[in-house]
């Protein structure tokens, strides 16, 4: 809930197509109704008919990811497990080590317009909190995780049907299911489908369509 997020964020464009939430800090112009600018690389390649297309497995996860350190970090570093629990101090660890009570509670109006959005329209809401790899969870600051679950029951006691699913310190995942230390890969984004899919189906309440 502290992330900073740039008023020129590029996913401003689907906060406001998907959900009618202006995070421009603006007024609306006409280009921010269009989905494009949220990422001109990726549909650039989808409209350009000379580009070769990604492979995707039945989830729809791409299956053949760069291979570089920005988006295929652990594979680079062939998985290997003591480096890893080594290298505490890279930025995919820090990037999210701080906090910012004045983007916390930015953050959280904007979660709880979400979730009065989702419950207006007769839908359960469902927040999840995926897997990280466990040198991420060892840089949580306490107080800070504080917040977040005192975040997490306000909003349990606003709306009782809200579901919560806690997956960040899961035992099924290990380094292999991550691309980077709060990144999962291909393989460990099909697991966690199927994980979240089994889940949701084991809850009574899932019978209901209003779920």
């Amino acid at each position: 809930l502290e992330q900073r997020l740039d008023k020129n964020y590029s996913n401003n464009n689907l906060y406001l197509i998907y959900y009618g939430i202006n995070l421009f800090e603006r007024p609306v112009r006409w280009l921010d109704r269009l989905i494009y600018p949220s990422n001109p690389d990726l549909f650039n390649k989808i409209l350009n008919p000379f580009q070769d297309r990604p492979s995707v497995n039945e989830f729809g996860f791409q299956t053949k990811l760069k291979r570089d350190f920005i988006h295929n970090r652990f594979e680079m570093l062939g998985y290997n497990r003591d480096y890893l629990l080594q290298d505490t101090t890279n930025p995919f660890i820090q990037r999210h080590a701080y906090e910012d009570l004045a983007f916390y509670e930015q953050n959280k109006r904007t979660l709880f317009s979400l979730i009065d959005l989702v419950i207006q329209s007769g839908k359960i809401p469902v927040l999840i909190s995926p897997p990280v790899y466990l040198t991420y969870r060892a840089a949580y600051i306490p107080e800070k995780q504080k917040r977040r679950m005192a975040c997490v029951h306000e909003l349990q006691k606003k709306h009782p049907d809200l579901l919560f699913l806690e997956f960040d310190s899961d035992a099924r995942f290990n380094r292999f299911d991550f691309r980077d230390e709060d990144h999962l890969n291909p393989n460990g984004a099909k697991k966690f489908s199927q994980i979240i899919e089994d889940t949701l189906l084991q809850l009574d309440r899932f019978e209901h369509p209003e779920i």
